[in-house]
């Protein structure tokens, strides 16, 4: 991977002011190559393909001009919809196998885009205009567009240890339900036993491990990066956390969902492995 480009700008910046220049580029070495020479003598020939576009998971809607993943339909992948929380506040994406967005989707005409926007729930394509690698020769549809999985997963792991901890917890216990029959319910001891093994732990960590591996608390997760999140998901609820939870359905749902995160992290997938994580 070549990084080609920095951007810096407010979030009100024209982004595909920026990109055009860059697709440019790319489309004249996708079509006429580049020729290498050495002392005058050619080395090698060949095209320049952009294969994939990524970025974190704001950024990519920005490139698409997506409306985004707090929308109703907040899938830049297919066609889900969501729905608010009990609270009105966050969406949540309850419809599965839903029709992957086609190419066209993606690609927008003058004539479309001067018709009435519909009302969030209605817009379906959630795209406001054409993205600028709309003419690239390897632009094939929506899998050209990366998904950032470190901030993906990292995040489900922070979204796991505000469920738990007594602090936040509060917010995503239903108003008809005992908070002592909370699913997630975790007791200040509870914390206190996770931070204590995860800090005897420290001793038999490689020097090569580069993360923080500070024994997190209820209050505070200070100095923990997307990183090292994923290594809380992946280590620590599995082996620390799990065993404290008092329902067997919860522990189960948790493990299901630590191993489908550690099988999208591999560098290599089966498609078993793909069939345990829709499981």
């Amino acid at each position: 991977m070549f990084q080609i480009a920095t951007l810096y700008g407010n979030t009100n910046s024209d982004l595909d002011s920026f990109l055009k220049p860059i697709v440019k580029e790319l489309e004249l070495l996708s079509t006429k190559g580049m020729v290498v020479k050495k002392n005058g003598d050619e080395v090698a020939r060949a095209c320049v393909i952009p294969l994939v576009v990524s970025g974190d998971i704001p950024g990519v809607s920005k490139i698409l001009h997506h409306q985004g993943h707090g929308s109703f339909y907040g899938c830049r992948f297919c066609y889900t919809c969501g729905e608010h929380g009990p609270s009105g506040q966050g969406m949540y994406f309850e419809q599965r196998n839903c029709q992957i967005r086609p190419k066209d989707c993606l690609l927008p005409t003058d004539d479309q885009l001067r018709l009435p926007r519909p009302e969030p729930r209605l817009n379906r394509n959630n795209i406001t205009k054409a993205n600028a690698f709309k003419n690239t020769v390897s632009f094939t549809g929506i899998e050209f567009f990366g998904l950032d999985e470190m901030h993906l997963i990292s995040n489900m792991a922070k979204q796991i240890y505000r469920m738990l901890t007594p602090m936040d917890r509060k917010k995503y216990i239903p108003e008809n339900l005992n908070e002592n029959d909370y699913p997630f319910l975790l007791s200040h001891q509870a914390f206190t036993l996770i931070e204590q093994g995860m800090n005897d732990s420290r001793r038999r960590i490689p020097l090569a491990f580069s993360g923080c591996f500070k024994g997190i608390t209820e209050k505070s997760t200070k100095s923990y990066r997307s990183v090292d999140w994923i290594d809380f998901l992946v280590y620590v609820i599995p082996t620390l956390v799990v065993p404290l939870l008092v329902h067997i359905p919860t522990q189960k749902a948790v493990l299901a969902l630590v191993r489908a995160c550690t099988l999208a992290l591999q560098w290599n997938i089966t498609e078993s492995e793909i069939d345990e994580i829709h499981r």
